[in-house]
């Protein structure tokens, strides 16, 4: 499939519908509540899951994540506009005796209450981004869940916005290593709200960058790009999202913007189309990926021109049908139980791979008292 025919292939596809997020159940609580001014929560966010990618291709290795994660956490609300939130996040694979990552969580987010929003210390992260598939891999969530920085949040009526400066790793004077950062933003502007129809314009960005001018490290200085755009449409034959379809596409751009070129390809795109069904508690997701020479450092390896397996094995063009079902059951308050079931079914090999997942998340806040 040429340039041209992907184009043809991205504007027939707008005039059909798209996916609101099917990851929403890990989402954090990013609201503030004046009425809890004065107040002391603990807090408690739990993540039990099973991820198996049983995969057998060419480009990424097929792998378990099966554990849990754990986050008590001390919430406190000293003016009605301001939250700081304290704790501790602890990862824990099944298998090993220890911790995997023990890292502590510091949060202060201030907002107008108008829809402004500041947080610095421990970001709103990983899938809180609402990231597209392509641009961000759902197991960050599991394996590399804390971000720390700078985060904005624009919640207003018709726009969306999150923008993020994600400092993954610091460096002092004469460090061996390069520091680490992730930024990136994620907008959408809201053009049609009806009762039973929605139609957005999205917009996505991020920036991966390896450097520095500090350290000693030998390896060149590096930066990618990745941006997406496109639209979506709901419909919601009920006037609720118990029940709706939605449609979204997406164009994709890949671009290596380092001065020293070392990834096989210094550009590319993709076109992501996707239709996502919801019934209650249950969702289908259909989904078809071209990708040329595409590369997202952050982004699902599975749809990627490059190996993560053979260093110098690549696949200039991709095609991939992506189908999905997701069930998630709130159980009790604060308590969801979950399952997923992922196909992948790459053209130019003729083969599938599957994954499957279940998850019991158990988040909740426990009043603590009020300070005078």
């Amino acid at each position: 499939m040429n340039r041209f025919i992907s184009i043809l292939v991205f504007l027939f596809a707008i005039s059909g519908i798209y996916a609101q997020d099917y990851n929403s159940v890990f989402y954090s609580d990013k609201k503030i509540n004046p009425a809890d001014t004065g107040k002391i929560f603990l807090r408690i966010e739990n993540v039990n899951f099973l991820k198996n990618n049983e995969y057998f291709n060419h480009t990424v290795a097929g792998h378990t994540d099966f554990g849990y994660f754990l986050r008590p956490s001390a919430v406190y609300t000293p003016f009605p506009r301001l939250k700081i939130e304290a704790g501790i996040h602890l990862l824990k694979y099944s298998g090993l005796s220890n911790f995997s990552q023990t890292e502590p969580i510091f949060r202060a987010h201030y907002s107008d209450l108008k829809g402004f929003n500041l947080i610095m210390g421990s970001l709103y992260g990983t899938v809180n981004h609402n990231l597209i598939e392509p641009l961000f891999r759902f197991e960050h969530f599991f394996e590399r869940n804390t971000e720390n920085g700078l985060q904005v949040i624009f919640d207003k009526k018709y726009f969306y916005s999150d923008s993020w400066l994600c400092w993954e790793r610091f460096i002092f004077q004469d460090d061996p290593y390069q520091e680490r950062i992730f930024l990136g933003t994620n907008s959408k502007l809201l053009l049609i709200n009806k009762d039973k129809f929605k139609l957005h314009i999205p917009f996505q960005s991020v920036i991966f960058h390896e450097g520095g001018q500090i350290d000693v490290s030998s390896d060149p200085v590096t930066a990618y790009t990745n941006t997406a755009s496109g639209v979506s449409f709901t419909y919601m034959p009920t006037g609720n999202d118990r029940k709706k379809i939605t449609f979204n596409s997406w164009y994709l751009t890949y671009y290596d913007i380092s001065e020293m070129k070392i990834k096989k390809y210094d550009t590319g795109y993709g076109i992501y189309s996707s239709v996502l069904g919801k019934l209650n508690n249950w969702q289908a997701f259909c989904g078809f990926w071209h990708g040329a020479t595409f590369i997202a450092p952050k982004g699902e390896p599975y749809l990627q021109s490059v190996s993560q397996i053979y260093g110098s094995y690549s696949e200039p063009e991709k095609d991939i049908l992506l189908i999905k079902f997701m069930y998630d059951n709130n159980i009790y308050n604060g308590v969801t139980l979950g399952f997923r079931l992922e196909t992948y079914y790459e053209f130019l090999h003729k083969e599938m791979d599957y994954a499957y997942g279940v998850h019991l998340i158990f988040n909740r806040d426990f009043f603590l008292g009020k300070v005078k």
